[in-house]
This record gives structure tokens, sequence and C-alpha cells, in this order.
């Protein structure tokens, strides 16, 4: 794929030969779910065991909207 990928596309030949590239360690998230919407989450990437396994820990503020909605997702069951 990445030879393709180099071979097809310019710009990421080109990104790719500046090594432009980086693990993001925080971001945000904008998950959606049907019966509770959009959710936008607080994303942060831990990684362990020399970076072979990474976690993925999505957080909203406590007390605030996204919060009152992931505890109604809880309730509701995560097929929901």
């Amino acid at each position: 794929m990445l030879a393709e990928l180099r071979a097809t596309e310019q710009e990421f030949a080109a990104r790719w030969q500046r090594h432009e590239v980086a693990l993001r360690r925080s971001g945000r998230k904008r998950v959606l779910r049907p019966v509770v919407g959009e959710l936008e989450l607080e994303c942060e990437v831990l990684a362990a065991g020399g970076q072979d396994q990474l976690l993925l820990v999505h957080t909203a503020a406590a007390d605030s909207e996204v919060a009152s909605r992931l505890e109604l997702l809880r309730v509701v069951g995560a097929g929901a």
C-alpha cells in the first residue's frame, strides 16, 4: 500500500520523503451514536510495551452535556 501511495499521490510522497509523521498523544474525537447524537470527546493515546500496544481513552468533562449523554448511553446499552 505504501508503494502504491508513493507512486500515485504526489503530496503523500513528498510528505513521506520529508518524514512528516508523528504519533498524536491527545486530541478531540467526534463520535456519532444514534440514540444520543454527536459526542465530542477528549482522546488520549497511552503507549505500553515499547508502543507495541496502544490504549485509547475517551473522556468527557464531568457534569457536561456530553457526560450526561454518555451516562444515558451506558444505561440504554452499548448496542443502542
